[in-house]
């Protein structure tokens, strides 16, 4: 689970094996309801903790930029996945699928690593515009080498959101290999 409030937790956090019918629809659907959460939690004053391992790790709601606040579902799906074009490339517009599939991870095709790729479209959508806003986690990162223990060791990588990202892939052993 990502977020340590209950009201937070989602299907498609890591650690979740409920069987739902799993959609990059109800994918966009389920991010829309849980920014309308957090919006909620944050304009009420509560404080949102983040599963973080043994490190305290808080969201900062007020550096959230009020796009993200008020994006609707068909927006976020843009953000999340953008078809390939007909000569196999994507487009030049930013999306998430495409991030992973630079970082070496390509669409699965059988189911269940399809619902993991999801998850971690999930994961990687709250990560860059909740918990680390302040940072363009994935600009920073495409010009980063991707050795990331190399870039870890020399200090090139923020440390900050690496171990965030690591601490949520090893919480979940069971975590599947989509190679």
């Amino acid at each position: 689970m990502i977020f340590k409030n209950k009201l937070l937790s989602s299907p498609y956090d890591l650690d979740q094996n409920k069987v739902e019918t799993f959609s990059l629809t109800s994918l966009s659907k389920e991010i829309y309801n849980i920014t309308q959460t957090i919006y909620g939690l944050y304009k009420s004053g509560e404080v949102i903790k983040v599963e973080n391992g043994s490190k305290e790790l808080y969201l900062d709601a007020g550096a959230i930029d009020d796009t993200v606040w008020f994006r609707s579902v068909p927006e976020i799906r843009e953000i999340l996945y953008r078809n390939r074009k007909s000569d196999g490339l994507y487009p030049i517009q930013f999306s998430l699928n495409k991030f992973l599939f630079q970082l070496g991870l390509k669409e699965p095709i059988d189911s269940k690593n399809n619902t993991e790729y999801l998850k971690l479209l999930y994961l990687f959508y709250i990560m860059h515009y909740f918990i680390f806003p302040h940072q363009n986690l994935f600009k920073n990162w495409k010009h980063q080498n991707f050795d990331f223990e190399q870039g870890y060791d020399d200090g090139a990588l923020d440390a900050e959101p690496l171990h965030f990202l690591m601490n949520q892939l090893s919480l979940n052993l069971q975590f599947v290999d989509m190679t």
